[in-house]
């Protein structure tokens, strides 16, 4: 996100608005988390979504998915692909435009807020025992992407479309990799909860039939007592 403010400042086509632009689109990347938030708000209470269903988490996972990939379009139509490394005034496949410039950092701030909610969600509720540590390692594993975004930028002159390129696999991996985790994690849930549920109907028909044989001595003594009277 940092990586597009600086395009829309080296789009020279925007004229003097490319600096305001590149301002305005953090505000609005902000805008996105806000209104993304409030959407699952809105429809966890509307449709009374559980928080650990499976199918909840697929939803706003392939949600994010979706709109970075429509982000990724419209940027890669509208901006220069000399745009992260130099100013320029080369026109893509279309001439930008300022309210699409707008509406795609909307857009990538609302990805951003569903995709790492789900990850937070998933590190508090899954890994209650490393918690700390899981939270740690992602922001460090945050830390150095934003790096490594930089470093091929500034140093490596990855030209835009390369870059969006490589944002729409690591888009497609994440969601790939979060499934896998997440319907393994429920199975293995699943397959625990059976287990209980074998271990205590065991334990009660064990119950049961101690009672049985228990209640059997008891009949057999009141027998033996009503004989000897």
């Amino acid at each position: 996100m940092g990586i597009y403010g600086a395009c829309l400042g080296q789009t020279l086509f925007f004229g003097k608005d490319a600096n305001w632009l590149a301002g305005v689109s953090g505000i609005f990347v902000g805008v996105g988390q806000i209104v993304a938030a409030l959407l699952r708000l809105v429809l966890s209470r509307a449709f009374l979504m559980k928080q650990e269903n499976k199918l909840y988490k697929l939803f706003y996972v392939l949600l994010g998915a979706a709109t970075y990939l429509f982000c990724f379009s419209l940027i890669f139509l509208f901006l220069p692909d000399d745009a992260p490394i130099a100013q320029t005034e080369e026109i893509s496949y279309y001439e930008p435009n300022q309210l699409i410039a707008v509406l795609c950092s909307f857009l990538l701030g609302f990805s951003d807020c569903l995709f790492e909610t789900e990850i937070l969600n998933f590190i508090g509720t899954k890994l209650t025992r490393a918690t700390p540590s899981a939270m740690a390692l992602f922001s460090f594993c945050q830390a150095v992407g934003g790096i490594f975004v930089f470093y091929y930028t500034s140093h490596l002159k990855f030209k835009l479309r390369l870059q969006l390129l490589i944002m729409a696999v690591g888009c497609l991996l994440y969601v790939i990799v979060f499934v896998i985790i997440v319907f393994t994690k429920a199975k293995e849930e699943d397959d625990v909860l059976e287990k209980e549920k074998i271990e205590v109907s065991e334990k009660s028909e064990l119950t049961s039939a101690v009672k049985i044989v228990q209640n059997g001595k008891e009949r057999a003594s009141c027998n033996m007592a009503e004989s000897v009277a």
